[in-house]
């Protein structure tokens, strides 16, 4: 592990972030604005780090990537505290992230309180699946001073001794650079299962209220969602699934999807 004092600028511009954006997209376990706060000052001191800037409101949804290096998927985890971070501490992470397209994850702890980030370690996803505690909604957490509290959603768990361990930025980026990504294991979830999330890019209604993917019989899929009202006034989704977009047909990312604007027309 490593700690690094966080600039008074940075904290500065993701609080101004987190005033400006709204980052809960999720349909649920979004945080309150501090947890937010707290995700956006780690994902940005990361990026920086790695010299890919601040956190950029504007950019929308990221699928999961906060940091691409050495062609892989990286994204940055981190838990707001008020002590300081030890071995035996243990990092959450909510299941319904599952799905998205992250390689590798960086877990982080930011001391409120000190204004310091600790770098926890590194973990592969592959390594991460064998390793992680699952803990459905509800559960009864017991913390190392006997105090407990209750998981407010679905989410797994993993030691800080389960991690890669790192000293420094260059050893993080040496460890992240001899990690071997097996593609079809990474980007693997549970059949029939997928996740939306709202479209800030929708600008007509042809675009999709929602959008997000899943997983059926075995194919991965584009879903898209929108929020319609029939004749008698009843609110209701319409689906449609795609191929994966290809990164080949870029060109036609503006093109708009079709709108199945009837009952029967939908293609569930």
């Amino acid at each position: 592990m490593f700690t690094i004092k966080v600039d008074e600028h940075i904290i500065k511009h993701c609080k101004n972030q987190v005033d400006q954006h709204n980052f809960g997209k999720r349909y649920t376990g979004n945080g309150n604005k501090e947890q937010q706060l707290t995700g956006i000052i780690g994902q940005s001191v990361m990026m920086s780090l790695f010299n890919q800037g601040l956190v950029d409101g504007e950019s929308g949804f990221d699928n999961g990537i906060d940091i691409t290096y050495d062609n892989k998927k990286i994204d940055v985890k981190t838990m707001g505290r008020t002590t300081n971070v030890r071995n035996n501490f243990t990092n959450n992470f909510l299941k319904l992230q599952d799905y998205l397209e992250t390689e590798i994850y960086i877990f982080c702890s930011y001391h409120t309180q000190k204004k310091e980030l600790t770098v926890c370690g590194v973990i592969d996803k592959n390594t991460f699946i064998k390793k992680r505690n699952y803990f459905p909604k509800g559960s009864v957490r017991t913390r190392d001073n006997k105090t407990s509290f209750e998981t407010f959603e679905d989410l797994y768990e993993i030691d800080n001794t389960d991690l890669f361990n790192v000293d420094n930025i260059d050893h993080l980026k040496k460890t992240i650079e001899q990690i071997k990504i097996n593609k079809q294991i990474t980007m693997e979830q549970k059949n029939n299962t997928g996740a939306i999330f709202k479209n800030d890019y929708k600008k007509t209604e042809q675009h999709p209220d929602y959008k997000g993917k899943a997983m059926i019989d075995g194919k991965a899929k584009d879903v898209a969602v929108w929020l319609n009202e029939s004749q008698n006034g009843k609110k209701y989704f319409s689906i449609k699934f795609s191929e994966p977009y290809k990164e080949a047909e870029a060109s036609k990312q503006d093109m708009p999807q079709d709108l199945p604007n009837k009952l029967d027309d939908l293609p569930f």
